[in-house]
């Protein structure tokens, strides 16, 4: 019982993975795209010192395309277990502007948008960030 519960959390993470992959591929054979991805087990999901997987690995990944111009879009998910059967998969979808200034600085603006599925589906996040790289 324990493993299908596991399958569960996992299952939306291959599927958004999945997804992105499929809609990447066309994009990096077009002009001026670029993707990028990685896949990750962690030990721990830690997120801004606080513990959001019960102190259980986590599985995470990502996706983003680059395109010439400097804008930039993207999604990073993970699995996570806030406690008291709180758990599921995070995604995040990222999309910004990248502005080189010289070879060594650029400017870049971004949003985030953190969404959560299980019990932590009502509390929807909308994040805005500014970088200075």
């Amino acid at each position: 019982i324990e493993t299908e519960r596991n399958m569960k959390k996992v299952s939306p993470l291959l599927i958004a993975a999945s997804v992105a992959a499929s809609v990447a591929e066309p994009l990096a054979c077009a002009e001026g795209f670029e993707v990028e991805g990685s896949a990750i087990l962690v030990s721990q999901y830690i997120f801004r010192a606080k513990d959001s997987s019960q102190e259980d690995p986590a599985i995470q990944g990502d996706v983003i395309v680059n395109h010439d111009s400097g804008f930039w879009f993207g999604a990073w998910g993970s699995t996570y277990d806030f406690g008291d059967g709180d758990d599921g998969v995070e995604i995040d979808l990222m999309a910004g502007y990248n502005y080189e200034i010289s070879e060594n600085f650029s400017l870049g603006l971004g949003v985030t948008e953190y969404t959560y599925t299980g019990d932590s589906d009502s509390c929807r996040q909308n994040k805005g960030c500014i970088d200075i790289f």
